[in-house]
Order: C-alpha cells, then sequence, then structure tokens
C-alpha cells in the first residue's frame, strides 16, 4: 500500500504586501497628504472667520455692475445705478 503525498503549496504573501500593494499603500498616503493640502486653506478661512470680530468687503465694480444688469431686467426696463457695493461680515 502506498501513502499518499501531498505538495505543500507555497506559501503567498499576505494581502497588502508586495509591489502592487505598496503602489496601493503609497497611493492611499499620496492621497491623504494632497487632500489634507487642499483643505488646509480652507480650514483657516474657517478659522480667520471665526477671530474677525467684523469686516466690511468691498464689491469689486465687476459684480456691481453684473448685479445693476439683474436688478434692471427685473425692473422691466427700469434703470438702477449703484455707486458702490460694501458687504458687512460680522459674528451676529
Amino acid at each position: 500500500m502506498h501513502s499518499i503525498r501531498s505538495r505543500h503549496a507555497s506559501p503567498s504573501p499576505p494581502r497588502g504586501r508586495g509591489p502592487v500593494g505598496a503602489l496601493q499603500r503609497w497611493l492611499g498616503s499620496a492621497l491623504g497628504l494632497a487632500l489634507s493640502v487642499a483643505m488646509l486653506p480652507l480650514a483657516l478661512l474657517a478659522a480667520l472667520a471665526l477671530f474677525v470680530p467684523a469686516l466690511d468687503v468691498h464689491v469689486p465694480s465687476w459684480a456691481t455692475a453684473r448685479i445693476e444688469a439683474r436688478v434692471a431686467d427685473s425692473l422691466a426696463g427700469g434703470a438702477v445705478e449703484f455707486g458702490a457695493i460694501t458687504v458687512g461680515l460680522g459674528r451676529d
């Protein structure tokens, strides 16, 4: 009687190892870093908005012209003219 011998399968590397896993880890790290760098200015602006008590922002002339045109269109032929538009940003 012959005994049946089985060959041991060569062990495969654990998941996440090897060149493909290294590439996936590198891409994940690079993507996380890119998102962090992209979100940093937004976080700084949000923090600045919380600490600035009041701020007046002057609307540029091209935006003022667009606002005048839209208001004139809504007046059905009327005319509106603004000298300057200032937006007040405050905490209240």
